[in-house]
């Protein structure tokens, strides 16, 4: 029987699950649920946070070492990607040969797993959905694990988390796999919607909600559901919802449900992680909150025996090595012949020839060496160059969540796109995004607001836009500098002196549709988190975001 202890690692709230795993099953025994000091940056600061979490686990008495971690689905990349139809064996190499066409710079520093989705007998080839995370922030974890005296043994996503949960509590009803079903999961501080059919995700998206009311929350998980489905329509026309999901307990989800019910025309059920097939809750009583142990549950059941396709960060899918017989061959034939040798001319002989192989072997590799370095020169004279950049302190997630802070809510105005380029000189990178809002003083206000915070703010003509989005009618480009400045300005140490999180999403699910031809006839790469799942990357690169 194995124990293990899995988190869903959010930047606001922590919350986790001690279980024991046999025999295909999961037996819950207790929970904890923490929230992160408003001082302590867990990506900023990852042996301090671990230190914390050592003591706040030692306090509620969770003793498990090895630790299954559910990132938020705004901590990763999401891309959906076409690729020829070939053998599952090829598929690994396949799909980072495709990410390294259509990006722009080298995925040396990117871990990359990928999620096969189900084959359409009208597509020519496959579709894969690419999940990327920098290699930085693996290893941050890993740091944050190790000072809280845990073995990181996985990292998944939560989105493909609650699928598995699902999928476990579908098994035993009749329901229509061939049509949708839609998965909604609101904490405290965040939302994530995914499209799941015949148990494989297809899509899923995230936003931030900064108001606490549940009947605003209410309100702005429906318009993120509304956003969602309007994209995946343009993506696929024939794809229908035929039922919905919201995790969580009862009592937390009831308002939502109730919401949902009205909107949607679709049965809408609760989906309570600790009472899935093949799950048991050993503790008294149920607990209250329940939605953020989607992404740990799923993990967990998972690791007992996985029913859909699941990532693993830590452990990306491979290329399938074949063994080669020959080589065996020849080995064995090689090893008769030396100790037929052995045996005609001496011990002696045979230890002299066997020094003069390895010399001429040990030889034979310097070259190899030597001409392997001088081929890797360019690619060291670049790496020394995206060095340099690193070295100048720009993370660009963190700038696209300093952004996000200063943005009113959807409300007011969203961004369409946003673009992350590097530039030479005292500005050291510079964002650009299109966006609607409802006003031009609204844009003005947000302009004025980034100028306050020591942002370059480029000025552009607002226009006016009619098509069907007749609620955003302004249209505006921002176009603004990150000088020295304005990095200095960012508080590493301390987020909650930042400006108030908003709910807005850079990155209108409208446009998804259409963004993902843009972005693949431009060679862009995977950036940070995107409503839709084509998303390019970050580093000089168009970039759309729609978690943040």
């Amino acid at each position: 029987m194995s124990e293990y202890l899995a988190i869903d690692f959010d930047t606001h709230q922590l919350a986790g699950a001690r279980a024991r795993l046999s025999n295909q099953r999961v037996r819950v025994e207790s929970v904890i649920e923490r929230t992160w000091p408003a001082e302590l940056d867990p990506w900023a600061d990852p042996v301090a946070a671990g230190q914390w979490l050592a003591g706040e686990l030692r306090d509620a008495g969770l003793t498990a070492s090895e630790v299954l971690v559910s990132l938020p689905r705004e901590d990763v990349v999401v891309r959906q990607l076409d690729v020829p139809d070939v053998p599952d064996e090829a598929l690994p190499n396949l799909v980072r040969l495709q990410a390294e066409t259509k990006s722009s710079s080298s995925l040396g520093g990117m871990v990359l797993d990928f999620l096969p989705l189900p084959r359409s007998p009208q597509a020519a080839g496959r579709q894969v959905l690419m999940i990327t995370i920098a290699q930085s922030r693996l290893g941050r974890l890993r740091e944050l694990t190790t000072a809280a005296g845990l073995e990181l043994a996985s990292v998944g996503i939560s989105a493909v988390a609650t699928t598995e949960l699902v999928a476990r509590a579908e098994t035993h009803t009749v329901v229509d796999r061939a049509a949708a079903a839609l998965l909604v999961s609101r904490t405290a501080h965040r939302v994530e919607i995914a499209l799941v059919r015949d148990e494989h995700l297809l899509f899923t998206h995230s936003s931030q909600l900064a108001d606490t009311d549940a009947s605003s929350q209410d309100a702005a998980t429906l318009a993120e559901v509304r956003r969602s489905l309007g994209a995946l329509s343009r993506l696929d026309a024939e794809l229908r919802v035929s039922r919905a999901w919201v995790i969580g307990a009862a009592e937390e989800t009831a308002s939502l449900c109730q919401a949902m019910s009205k909107q949607l025309d679709c049965p809408v059920a609760v989906l309570s992680p600790l009472k899935v097939a093949a799950v048991s809750w050993d503790g008294s009583g149920e607990p209250p909150h329940q939605a953020q142990l989607a992404g740990p549950v799923g993990m967990l059941l998972a690791m007992a025996g996985p029913t859909v396709e699941t990532v693993d960060l830590l452990k990306p899918r491979r290329p399938v090595v074949r063994p080669d017989r020959r080589r065996l061959k020849t080995g064995l034939a090689i090893a008769a012949a030396a100790g037929l040798v052995a045996l005609a001319f001496g011990y002696t002989y045979v230890q002299t020839r066997a020094r003069a192989g390895q010399i001429e072997e040990t030889q034979e590799r310097l070259t190899q060496a030597s001409e392997v370095v001088d081929r890797a020169a360019p690619t060291l004279a670049a790496a020394k160059l995206i060095d340099e950049w690193d070295g100048r302190g720009v993370d660009c997630l963190y700038q696209l969540t300093e952004l996000n802070r200063q943005l009113p809510g959807t409300d007011r105005l969203y961004l369409r796109n946003l673009r992350f380029n590097p530039l030479p000189g005292d500005a050291v990178a510079q964002l650009q995004a299109d966006g609607r809002a409802r006003s031009r003083s609204d844009v003005e206000q947000l302009e004025q607001r980034l100028r306050n915070h020591e942002y370059r703010v480029r000025p552009h003509e607002k226009t006016t836009v009619e098509d069907d989005d007749k609620d955003y009618p302004v249209g505006f480009v921002l176009d603004l500098g990150i000088t020295a400045e304005t990095n200095a300005h960012v508080d590493w140490q301390t987020p909650a002196a930042h400006a108030e999180p908003s709910d807005t999403v850079v990155g209108d699910a409208a446009t998804d549709a259409t963004a993902a031809t843009d972005t693949a006839a431009r060679g862009a790469e995977p950036s940070a988190s995107e409503p839709t799942a084509t998303t390019p990357d970050t580093g000089g690169a168009e970039k759309q975001e729609g978690g943040r």
